[in-house]
């Protein structure tokens, strides 16, 4: 496999995460601000908090700045503009290797960067808008099978659990060869778990800001994405639990293994960017501000 593949899939992972998603969220900070539950009299009283929230574009930039200097990083390795040192055993990695690091590095600098820029955030509107005198909740009974089919819901836990299985098999039978493979089995079942319980309270929570801005599909949209990541835990598995047997490293699945992650966090991302907002929802909050800004 060509390592230019490689930089491919992850140059999109970085251009997706870096600027179409940075994008796509601040086309939704208006209504978020909206429809949250909070006081959406209160925000249309003070449409000059909008106005501020509109004209802020410092974390936009920083999102592009930082994105430049990943995909800069990438691109530049690529093209052999500069080579990293070599392991401490004094062999050099494959580009393959260094092309995953270099993602994954700048993948936890953005996880940082903008998870303290969301905190902040959020705590800033806690602090300035104040909490709507009257809630409303919504008591509509939901399942798996709105949104998921139950022959895909009967496929995918056969393939979990056979995994789970096949792991407490090689347990009991003490076929395993690395000594990293009780870890290996605790992040199955742990990951196994997280996993289902993030599909089941994905289907059975309250509606929530992106209900209110995309509409009733955001819910089935959000159960998917969810409950697709279970089949992540056996294509793992699958590899891992070959090399414990066989006493072996597959480094081409490994390597497939990442580009697979990186495409299928890229195509959430960009599936998220092209949800269509709700018109009776996000719109008429707009429109309800802009009333208030013209009066005022």
């Amino acid at each position: 496999m060509t390592d230019w593949i490689d930089y491919a899939i992850y140059l999109v992972f970085l251009v997706t995460m870096f600027f179409i998603h940075p994008t796509t969220q601040r086309k939704l900070a208006i209504p978020m601000l909206m429809l949250k539950d909070r006081n959406a009299e209160w925000l249309a009283a003070h449409p000059e908090v909008a106005r501020r929230v509109e004209k802020r574009r410092w974390n936009l930039w920083l999102g592009y700045i930082l994105g430049t200097i990943s995909v800069g990083a990438l691109t530049s390795f690529q093209l052999g503009l500069w080579t990293p040192p070599p392991a401490p055993d004094g062999t050099a990695l494959p580009n393959w290797v260094i092309l995953w690091d270099l993602t994954m590095a700048s993948t936890m600098v953005a996880l940082v960067v903008g998870g303290s820029i969301g905190l902040v955030q959020h705590f800033r509107m806690k602090r300035h808008i104040p909490i709507a005198p009257r809630r409303q909740a919504t008591l509509e009974r939901r399942q798996l099978s709105d949104s998921v089919p139950r022959w895909v819901q009967l496929a995918t836990y056969t393939v979990v659990i056979a995994n789970l299985a096949a792991w407490v098999i090689v347990a009991v039978l003490g076929t395993h060869s690395s000594p990293v493979f009780w870890p290996r089995v605790a992040i199955m079942f742990a990951l196994s778990a997280v996993f289902y319980f993030g599909t089941a309270v994905s289907v059975g929570r309250k509606p929530n800001v992106f209900d209110r801005i995309f509409g009733p599909t955001y819910r089935h949209w959000e159960v998917r994405i969810t409950f697709s990541t279970q089949i992540l835990t056996p294509i793992v598995g699958a590899v891992r639990l070959y090399e414990e047997v066989y006493d072996t490293h597959l480094l081409d699945a490994s390597r497939a293994l990442q580009l697979i992650l990186a495409s299928f966090i890229t195509y959430w991302l960009l599936r998220i960017s092209l949800l269509p907002v709700d018109k009776d929802g996000s719109k008429v909050g707009r429109q309800s501000l802009s009333s208030a800004s013209t009066s005022s």
